[in-house]
């Protein structure tokens, strides 16, 4: 039986890069609340082109070696909008001080956008994940695959955030740049 999994090791470089996910969160004024169902699909079907085309983000990073540190991604050949789906998970916050406008009033200061919050549900509390809101490094230590990206949609107020959080050692800064062209 074929193997449903490609297979990325890591180059020496890769290695080199901190364990650690990096955090994105893309802040859009999202006046119409009636509109959170066609914001999710549409931003489901932007997160499955981007998987077709890069498919080693809907992979899991696992150490293979503990002596030597080297890592390797897995992830699936064929991308389908369902496993798109499942990376990008839902979340309306109920969070009275934050809208777009105070946000960007405030210039957006990163201490008004918690980790408990932001954190796309899928690595919350990952059993491979060493801290609940996937902050800090990543030591492996548990000996399972972690998901090499995620992502989760925030509803507030008046206001989408979309989190993006990559793990360094597949994506850098180029990387996330290429990504969100």
């Amino acid at each position: 039986m074929a193997s449903t999994l490609e297979v990325l090791d890591l180059t020496r470089l890769d290695q080199t890069m901190l364990r650690t996910y990096v955090r994105q969160l893309l802040v859009f004024p999202f006046p119409n609340a009636s509109k959170k169902k066609e914001a999710q699909a549409g931003l489901a079907i932007g997160l499955h082109a981007t998987l077709k085309q890069f498919p080693f983000l809907a992979g899991t990073i696992e150490q293979t070696n503990t002596s030597t540190g080297v890592m390797t991604v897995r992830y699936p050949k064929s991308i389908s909008l369902e496993v798109a789906s499942c990376m990008l998970t839902v979340s309306n916050l109920n969070v009275d001080e934050l809208s777009y406008d105070t946000l960007c009033e405030a210039g957006t200061p990163p201490s008004r956008l918690r980790d408990e919050a932001h954190c796309p549900l899928t690595l919350r509390s990952h059993a491979g994940v060493d801290d609940p809101f996937a902050e800090g490094f990543t030591t492996f230590a548990k000996g399972l695959p972690i998901p090499v990206s995620a992502a989760q949609i925030n509803f507030i107020s008046n206001e989408l955030i979309l989190s993006a959080y990559t793990h360094h050692s597949v994506i850098d800064g180029t990387g996330i740049a290429k990504i969100y062209q």
